[in-house]
């Protein structure tokens, strides 16, 4: 199930991305919300820890943003890399143009902080907006 597809939003996705993003399908291990980081689920065992992702970050395993909500066992497509709007941030306006991003516990981004435990993911191309984001993020899974 390792497929890259590389193509702007498609009508089954919620979440806008560029021509150009990388996006792979994962399962999913639980409810996963449009928007959301995701990271890869390490309650399944063997290789499974990398077919199977679940909401969160703030715990060094974050692989990108979904492009859509899944339900447990359901294939999600989560975008790896490249440009993408509509990421859920941390809440309120805290993030501005050109922030380093990170992955925070509740599956949204926030700041990069000395103190994260996830790396600089994403850059910020807008100010915060509503509870999300426009984002280049790092691509870290291809």
């Amino acid at each position: 199930m390792a497929l890259t597809l590389n193509h702007a939003k498609s009508p089954e996705t919620t979440i806008t991305h560029g021509a150009d993003a990388l996006v792979r399908e994962f399962l999913a291990g639980g409810t996963l919300v449009a928007g959301d980081v995701m990271a890869f689920d390490t309650s399944q065992t063997g290789e499974d820890q990398t077919k199977y992702v679940v909401q969160g970050g703030l715990n060094g395993y974050a692989v990108g943003v979904a492009l859509e909500a899944a339900t447990s066992g359901g294939v999600v497509r989560v975008l790896v890399g490249g440009y993408c709007e509509g990421v859920n941030a941390s809440g309120g306006s805290g993030i501005t143009a050109g922030d380093s991003l990170t992955a925070i516990a509740s599956g949204a981004v926030d700041v990069y902080a000395a103190a994260a435990v996830d790396p600089v993911l994403a850059v910020a191309l807008d100010d915060e907006s509503g509870s999300a984001v426009t984002l280049y993020w790092f691509p870290t899974v291809i």
